[in-house]
């Protein structure tokens, strides 16, 4: 792998900020882990990479009547923080799901076995 390029650590603190902003603006602060990683990109290079964890519910199978199989798992968004990089736009990603990951296992799994493609995004409590 080729060598780490250098990054404008301020513009990097700036917009993990502004996602954490969001995040808790939302009331997500406690369920979304957010942490920068050094990782490698499209190019090979290593460079900073923003990470957002949290638990969501999701279809792992069915069971012997046909009905949808719900686990609990964790789910992971990353992004490199270059140029291009929007912390606003990233925390949307997740902040347009603020009910679903506000909800319970048992009120997301009943969302998601009801007939039509249920998104989380359209997850009202």
């Amino acid at each position: 792998m080729k060598t780490q390029k250098r990054i404008n650590l301020d513009n990097v603190m700036e917009e993990v900020s502004e996602v954490n902003h969001q995040l808790a603006a939302h009331g997500l602060e406690d369920l979304v882990d957010v942490k920068v990683e050094v990782m490698g990109n499209q190019y090979d290079t290593m460079t900073p990479h923003i990470v957002a964890s949290y638990t969501e519910s999701v279809m792992t199978g069915y069971d012997s009547d046909g009905y949808g199989i719900y686990d609990e798992k964790e789910s992971t968004r990353i992004e490199e923080l270059n140029k291009y990089f929007s912390g606003s736009l990233f925390a949307m990603g997740i902040t347009q799901r603020a009910a679903w990951l506000k909800a319970t296992h048992a009120e997301r799994s009943k969302f998601l076995g009801q007939p039509g493609f249920n998104h989380p995004a359209e997850y009202a409590a």
